[in-house]
């Protein structure tokens, strides 16, 4: 088989059942964070959030996911999100601007940086905190990148990390990473280490209210999805990328 790429593989597809985490569990959660959290809110933005091992076995109800976010208010997750927002069972972070990387100054993106310091960054730390994680959600406004965050052996790889992240449910069928738009660099792209980590983190595309499967049964599907559709709002999301926000000379791009 030759190199998957954007113009050949649907980016989500066929929905798929029998899995722990169900088309209708990450719509109720995406939506629901989505409405009273990051609406309107344009910009890069990642988040990390976990449920209790009742809420997911019972199937994640709104009132499982309000319970998670408790009393969290929208300026205060968006005000927190360059120096990372740290709540009881969420986390959240903009990608910062102004790190050398390979010698150039460059991005580092939001989810890597929910990623660094294992056991004692954000996500690991929320990990070991109670309640215990029975499923947990990792959404990216936009796919992550080939060129950093799923290049092979790269330091910014997050898959390596999220493979090595304690605390994490055992059973994959229990973890889900979603994302709503295709990174406009990637377009064209060969993306087959997604299909890396969707053996990690099962990969799923949540777009318009409707969430679809990436890789049905772990294997590219033959489907093909029409971003043709979607230009327009892949577009409007990228182009409000940057922001004024300093953290000494490191720019925030989240706000």
């Amino acid at each position: 088989m030759g190199p998957i790429t954007l113009t050949l593989l649907c980016v989500c597809s066929c929905l798929v059942t029998g899995t722990a985490l169900g088309i209708k569990d990450l719509k109720t959660a995406t939506r629901y964070i989505e409405e009273r959290i990051f609406s309107r809110h344009n910009n890069q933005y990642a988040y990390f959030v976990k449920f209790t091992p009742d809420e997911c076995d019972n199937g994640l109800q709104e009132e499982d996911v309000r319970a998670a976010l408790g009393d969290t208010t929208r300026n205060e997750v968006i005000l927190s999100l360059c120096r990372i927002y740290k709540g009881t069972r969420m986390v959240a972070a903009a990608p910062l601007q102004g790190i050398e990387i390979n010698g150039k100054i460059g991005n580092v993106h939001s989810e890597y940086r929910l990623l660094d310091g294992g056991d004692n960054s954000p996500i690991g730390s929320l990990l070991r905190s109670p309640p215990r994680a029975g499923c947990v959600l990792f959404f990216s406004l936009n796919s992550p990148c080939v060129e950093t965050c799923t290049r092979p052996g790269g330091r910014y790889n997050i898959i390596k990390m999220l493979d090595n992240t304690q605390g994490l449910p055992t059973d994959i069928s229990n973890r889900a990473f979603i994302f709503r738009n295709v990174f406009h660099h990637d377009m064209g792209k060969d993306i087959s280490t997604w299909a890396t980590l969707n053996h990690v983190f099962p990969l799923f595309r949540c777009n318009n209210n409707q969430c679809t499967k990436c890789f049905p049964n772990n294997v590219g599907d033959n489907t093909y999805y029409d971003n043709n559709n979607n230009l327009e709002d892949n577009k409007y999301h990228m182009e409000g990328f940057g922001c004024n926000n300093t953290i000494g000379s490191i720019r925030c791009l989240g706000n």
